[in-house]
């Protein structure tokens, strides 16, 4: 555990809003730190567009980040923008690493795929979270994944949208 970590997990640092989404991307879902999680969360934290299993609140979290640590997903998350107005903290995220397409981000699948099957994921993500007493007690947002090979340095999309 970094002293960063100690700190903010025992409740002796303040956070800022914008620190508050910036820990929870660096050190929750970069390094599945999740005993951050209740320092950066209230416990009645409402996702209004939930991802792990439509599960809304804190749980969803948890479920979202463990699905992450299972073997098959190596996805590491870069804050693009990050804009704090009075309670509002507006961000965009991206994410991306190699993933095994028998898994998938909302329950857990099989057991991990051979290295010659495992595609590459690109995540984006616009949403705001909205901080109540120096937690974050809201979300809304929008989030697309594509999953494909990779084609050099960038991803061959199979999203219907875009052929």
């Amino acid at each position: 555990m970094t002293s960063i970590q100690h700190e903010v997990s025992s409740g002796t640092r303040n956070l800022s809003n914008d620190s508050l989404v910036r820990m929870y991307v660096e050190e929750v879902l970069n390094t599945r730190f999740v005993e951050l999680l209740p320092r950066i969360f209230s416990p009645d934290f409402v996702d209004h567009n939930p991802v792990a299993d439509g599960q809304s609140g804190i749980e969803g979290i948890y479920r979202y980040v463990r699905l992450l640590s299972e073997p098959g997903f190596d996805l590491k998350f870069t804050l693009e923008d990050l804009v704090v107005d009075r309670d509002r903290v507006a961000y965009r995220l991206f994410g991306e690493g190699p993933v095994d397409p028998t898994r998938n981000l909302t329950t857990q699948g099989p057991p991990a795929a051979s290295n010659e099957q495992r595609q590459h994921i690109l995540y984006e993500s616009i949403g705001i979270y909205r901080v109540v007493l120096g937690k974050l007690k809201e979300h809304w947002g929008l989030r697309r994944f594509y999953i494909g090979p990779m084609v050099g340095d960038r991803i061959r999309r199979q999203d219907p949208a875009h052929p």
